[in-house]
């Protein structure tokens, strides 16, 4: 559950988890590459785990990172993504 201790992700459980998003979530990576060309994988993970419904806090403990870093590359993502301010970026990516 979302209650139990974070734990950073080590390269290799990134790649496991990226694996079954793909395939809950079929060329999703792909469209969002051709779509956003500009966008890294540091933002692609970000995408991610905004989509699955992970919060900042819980963003900031699994990739070893500041809060105020994932605020900062939520910032970066909105620019990238072409979001204004008032658009949502949560409700942009659960519909992406």
């Amino acid at each position: 559950t979302l209650d139990a201790p974070m734990r950073m992700l080590t390269k290799k459980d990134w790649l496991t988890f990226q694996q079954s998003f793909e395939t809950q979530f079929p060329d999703f990576i792909a469209r969002l590459r051709a779509r956003f060309v500009q966008i890294t994988s540091t933002d692609i993970r970000l995408f991610i785990l905004i989509k699955i419904g992970l919060d900042s806090r819980c963003i900031a403990a699994i990739s070893g990172i500041s809060v105020e870093s994932v605020y900062r590359g939520r910032t970066r993502l909105r620019k990238k993504l072409g979001l204004d301010n008032s658009e949502n970026l949560e409700n942009f990516i659960e519909l992406f």
